[in-house]
């Protein structure tokens, strides 16, 4: 998963320099950017900051994998590397907002694209994007169903 994350940031930064040597007369406004990028880099990595979780909102996030494991119409439900991701999305969704911290709200909005193709749902269904809207309904009703943390 490292190594796809380094290749993805790396394709990710190739395309930037590409655009900034495109768009940008002046290299300073390059090197900004590049540095701008690279700090950003750093503090979603956690080499920097990483947005606090408070316990309520772990429990929330835990809840809410936990009910895709039980759900009947979820034949596998979301392992621990899933619930990690969303985890580490909803630190980032912090970070992009401008906040040291996660709220729920992080982890609503991100619950479905994080988890909707990782679920396999208990189905006869062929077609993968009728199996992916089940799954988003799925989660919809979860979420529906956990009461969020104030």
């Amino acid at each position: 998963m490292i190594y796809v994350a380094s290749a993805a940031i790396l394709v990710c930064r190739q395309h930037i320099e590409s655009l900034v040597q495109t768009y940008f007369d002046d290299h300073s406004e390059y090197l900004s950017l590049v540095r701008r990028y690279a700090l950003f880099q750093q503090a979603v990595s956690g080499k920097h900051l990483q947005p606090r979780f408070e316990t309520l909102i772990i429990d929330y996030l835990l809840q809410i994998s936990d009910l895709t494991r039980k759900a009947d119409s979820i034949e596998l439900g979301i392992s621990p590397r899933g619930t990690l991701a969303l985890f580490r999305s909803a630190q980032a969704m912090a970070l992009i907002e401008g906040r040291d911290y996660c709220i729920a709200d992080d982890i609503k909005r991100l619950v479905i694209p994080c988890f909707a193709h990782r679920m396999i749902v208990n189905s006869r269904v062929n077609a993968l994007r009728q199996r992916t809207r089940e799954a988003e309904q799925v989660l919809r009703d979860i979420l529906l169903n956990v009461s969020v943390p104030i």
